[in-house]
C-alpha cells in the first residue's frame, strides 16, 4: 500500500511540474499582452470574448480603447461548522454559518488602437492578469 501511495505522489508531482514547465505557464502578462501590438483590433475582437458586456469600447482623440475586466462575482456559502450526536443517540445542535464572499477584481486590461485600427499600446492592473490575459492564437 505504501508503494502505491508513493507512486501516486510521484505521478502527481510529475504532472504538476509538466504543467508548470509548459510554455503557456511561463508566459507573463506582459509577454501575452505585447503579442497583440501591431495587430488589427478586429483580430482582438474576434479572438477575445465580447459577449455579456465583457468589453467596453471608447473612442477618444483618434484612438479606440478596448477594455476587458475580469472578476469573481460575489457569492454566499452556507457552511456547517459543527454537528453531532450525544453517544450516537440524541442529535445535538447543528451550528452553521453563512459566509459572504465579496466580488473580487482579477484583472483589467485595455488595448489602445490607432486610427488605422492597429493595437499600439496596452495597460493592465490586477492580481490575476498573468492568468487572465490571453495572447493571440
Amino acid at each position: 500500500m505504501r508503494t502505491g501511495l508513493k507512486r501516486n505522489a510521484l505521478a502527481l508531482m510529475g504532472a504538476v511540474l509538466a504543467v508548470a514547465m509548459s510554455p503557456a505557464a511561463a508566459q507573463t502578462a506582459d509577454s501575452k499582452a505585447s503579442a497583440w501590438l501591431g495587430r488589427d483590433a478586429g483580430e482582438l475582437l474576434i479572438q477575445l470574448r465580447v459577449d455579456g458586456g465583457r468589453v467596453q469600447i471608447e473612442e477618444a482623440d483618434g484612438e479606440t480603447h478596448y477594455t476587458w475586466t475580469s472578476i469573481n462575482k460575489a457569492w454566499n456559502e452556507h457552511v456547517v461548522v459543527s454537528s453531532g450526536s450525544l453517544f450516537g443517540l440524541m442529535p445535538t445542535t447543528v451550528v452553521s454559518q453563512n459566509i459572504q464572499h465579496p466580488e473580487q477584481h482579477r484583472c483589467q486590461i485595455t488595448y489602445v488602437a490607432d486610427r488605422e485600427g492597429k493595437i499600439r499600446r496596452y495597460r493592465y492592473a490586477g492580481p490575476m492578469c498573468r492568468q487572465d490575459i490571453v495572447p493571440p492564437k
